[in-house]
């Protein structure tokens, strides 16, 4: 039998235009101290190219050193960032603290821009609050809508979608010669690790029984190579705390890899695809996105189906932005569960911690003070105070691929089946830790 199949394993870190680990950073956002006096200034700018959006596809394999501006090319969001910035100072002028903080925010902003943002950023945002020193800025691997916003805490709804729309998912790559196990986050690649096989028998003997001494040596080869990345392959993903992997390849490989693998890895299969050893990265990406945004609309069913289960079965779930709001309050939500259609307007006093639904009321519902009764986006500020509390934020897509549904009739789009549950049940739902009953 075939012993020491591979000949060695390496593992490779790949340079992101995501500057911060999301989870870290979307911590950290949430958790920064209100600032009423001095709004921060979040900045979300579309960093395609001439107005050029094209969704899911990666980001090219531009190297870190290419000046930015090196293709000459436009930026319609860049455009867009320095009108609505001269807007804003002009609005808070001709002096004043704001204003003078808007300024150097706009210069400090634009700096960063040019000097620091990585070319192949197909998106990016920004939190900035002069005052407090924070610069907050990191480029995206996807587009993201172009906005530039004041508000006493940091927008974060934008973010949590694109880290929540594309999680991390693996893929295996491997034929006879090598395996390659990748990691793809946010739309680029940012980790891999490499089994590259020993090829032994290398070379084909001729005649009867040599011949068939040699196809059971390369079968058993194969196989003990395939047990070798399938042992590498758990190790990672356990490590990275990943749950879903496709196979890429040649058919022989997938098969000799299928009939290898222990039934709990095999779960977290959620395809296969046949792809060629010379793909490039970026190539590898725009192949098995699809895949992994089909087995997240899965997912997300399975979210909204736990949601209806928890309320039918008891008092720990909630829907609705009323009865979702005051639990996030109490911080009994473990989920939160939000349609990507949701809108909603609200009002805060953070230094009480209190929240309400709808319009700012002319009187404090607690007695304070009202010049702190701020106007609030609803949808951020269920995501904000869902992520200070460490609950889990799972948006929930509405859209529907074409080819499922075919050219829509003019009208409303169709929903994906869940997300026509959640808007029934309110648009926003949660699944509790625990509840509270009167008593």
């Amino acid at each position: 039998m075939a012993t020491d199949p591979t000949r060695s394993i390496r593992a490779h870190d790949h340079p992101s235009v995501f500057d911060y680990p999301a989870d870290a950073l979307l911590d950290h956002l949430a958790n920064l101290p209100s600032q009423y006096e001095v709004p921060y200034l979040t900045v979300t700018l579309d960093w395609s190219v001439d107005g050029d959006n094209p969704g899911r596809s990666a980001a090219p394999e531009t190297k870190r050193s290419q000046p930015a501006g090196e293709s000459g090319t436009e930026r319609p969001s860049l455009r867009a960032f320095e009108q609505e910035m001269n807007r804003l100072i002009e609005a808070h002028g001709p002096r004043g603290e704001a204003f003078d903080a808007l300024q150097r925010s706009k210069e400090r902003i634009s700096s960063w821009l040019r000097d620091e943002l990585d070319p192949s950023a197909r998106g990016v945002y920004i939190v900035a609050h002069e005052p407090s020193g924070v610069l907050d800025a990191t480029g995206l691997n996807l587009p993201i809508e172009t906005s530039v916003s004041l508000s006493v805490e940091p927008r974060l709804y934008s973010l949590v979608r694109i880290v929540e729309d594309y999680p991390t998912y693996a893929v295996l790559q491997i034929d006879q010669q090598d395996a390659t196990l990748s990691f793809i986050t946010h739309g680029a690649r940012d980790r891999s690790v490499k089994l590259e096989s020993t090829l032994f028998p290398r070379k084909q003997s001729s005649g009867g029984l040599n011949q068939k001494r040699y196809r059971r040596r390369a079968e058993e080869r194969m196989e003990a190579f395939a047990r070798d990345t399938i042992v590498e392959t758990e190790k990672a993903l356990a490590e990275a705390g990943v749950d879903v992997l496709i196979l890429a390849g040649n058919d022989v490989m997938i098969s000799v890899v299928r009939n290898e693998l222990p039934d709990h890895l095999a779960g977290v299969i959620v395809d296969h695809i046949r792809m060629e050893p010379t793909v490039a990265p970026h190539e590898k990406v725009e192949m098995t996105i699809p895949i992994a945004e089909a087995a997240e609309r899965r997912r997300e069913q399975a979210s909204v189906d736990a949601l209806r289960n928890a309320i039918g079965g008891g008092a720990l779930g909630v829907a609705g932005p009323h009865e979702v709001l005051r639990a996030l309050q109490n911080g009994q939500v473990e989920t939160l569960i939000l349609c990507d259609t949701f809108e909603g307007s609200g009002w805060a006093d953070y230094e009480m911690h209190v929240f309400g639904v709808n319009d700012v009321p002319a009187v404090h519902p607690t007695g304070g003070d009202t010049s702190k009764l701020v106007a609030v986006d609803l949808r951020d500020e269920l995501v904000r105070l869902a992520l200070s509390t460490g609950a889990e934020v799972d948006i929930i897509h509405s859209s529907v691929p074409v080819e499922a549904t075919g050219v829509p009739a003019a009208g409303e789009l169709p929903k994906s089946d869940a997300a026509a549950e959640l808007v029934e049940m309110g648009g926003v739902g949660a699944i509790l830790r625990y509840a509270i009953t009167a008593g």
